[in-house]
């Protein structure tokens, strides 16, 4: 069921692709290297139902926070507070984030767990530099709005580390009182 979570945005943007005329070829070779996550092999060791949830979260709110945190900021320093085209613009904006964080942030997140696992104490920096990474593969396909898929990959990491950071003690504390 988890698997969803990924398949569906994936599958609902290859389909759209045609239909709006963007397959280019860079656009392909980045939805290969994506689509790498779907081969059964791989996909075993990547959709883990508790990780993939966690992920879904951090796509979540990442999108929330890299929308809404300007908005605020945008109404605090508006005395009127907000009008309507900011909040127009919030909200396809955020549909935006939350495209790209889902389609793009889950399944370059699972790839940095998964060629991380085995690396000890650089896991933290060699999976930051493996988000990085994606984000400006999204050069390919983004231009001049590269630098939003950077931020986006670097607060996309930054959740997950926290929530994976959070989830860690309540693993602990579970598998203790299983062994006692």
């Amino acid at each position: 069921m988890t698997k969803y979570i990924i398949y569906a945005p994936f599958f609902i943007f290859v389909l759209y692709m045609p239909i709006v005329h963007i397959a280019s070829l860079e656009m392909i070779i980045a939805l290969g290297v994506i689509t790498l996550t779907f081969i059964p092999k791989i996909s075993k060791q990547l959709h883990k139902p508790a990780r993939v949830k966690r992920k879904a979260k951090v796509a979540l709110y990442t999108s929330l926070g890299l929308v809404l945190v300007p908005l605020v900021m945008y109404t605090i320093s508006e005395l009127e507070g907000i009008d309507a085209a900011a909040f127009f613009l919030a909200s396809h904006i955020l549909l935006i984030f939350l495209f790209g964080n889902f389609v793009f942030g889950i399944p370059t997140s699972l790839i940095a767990d998964w060629a991380t696992v085995h690396t000890g104490e650089f896991r933290v920096l060699l999976a930051l530099c493996i988000h990085i990474a994606f984000g400006f593969i999204s050069y390919l396909f983004l231009h001049d709005y590269v630098i939003f898929a950077v931020i986006s990959s670097i607060v996309f990491f930054v959740v997950d580390e926290i929530l994976r950071k959070r989830e860690r003690p309540e693993q602990q504390s579970s598998m203790s009182a299983v062994e006692v």
